[in-house]
């Protein structure tokens, strides 16, 4: 009888604790020394000696199953993002292994807003950074060949 009194109770505070699931998928139970207000003004989280990366943190939940920290950003700032920004911010903190979809977010939409979420984050080319680079690379050789096909650079004999 002891023995099953003591397992209950171990088990009841290890899942009671504050977590963490990184973009691998792998769960982190989180020490209480842990100011995670801090962590809004630094790049990383500290937890047992150990640094994680805001961009690697997929979600954190305290004990009552508050989510606080979803996708490299506080709940905060994550609730103002529209449901393209909420898919992309998903899909940067997942990986081949897991698949960080905000089933809670899908549950409450309706099927065009879900569609959207789910297109949006299966779509590697969806993110704005990448679209960015694309712009600047395709911007940069039109330059550079009307740079090339000009006479003034022509007549002075470096074409």
């Amino acid at each position: 009888m002891y023995k099953i009194v003591l397992i209950i109770a171990l088990k009841s505070i290890l899942f009671s604790q504050d977590k963490m699931i990184l973009k691998s998928g792998k769960e982190i139970v989180l020490s209480a020394n842990n100011n995670l207000k801090t962590m809004n003004r630094v790049g990383f989280l500290e937890n047992h000696s150990r640094r994680y990366s805001k961009e690697s943190i997929a979600l954190i939940t305290l004990n009552n199953g508050d989510i606080i920290f979803k996708s490299g950003m506080p709940i905060s700032e994550y609730a103002k993002l529209d449901i393209v920004g909420k898919a992309t911010a998903d899909a940067k903190t997942s990986s081949k292994k897991f698949k960080n979809i905000n089933q809670k977010l899908l549950d409450g939409l309706n099927e065009e807003e879900r569609q959207i979420y789910l297109t949006t984050f299966g779509n590697p080319n969806s993110s704005p950074i990448r679209t960015f680079g694309i712009f600047a690379c395709v911007f940069t050789l039109l330059i550079t060949s009307l740079l090339l096909q000009s006479p003034s650079f022509m007549a002075a004999g470096l074409g």
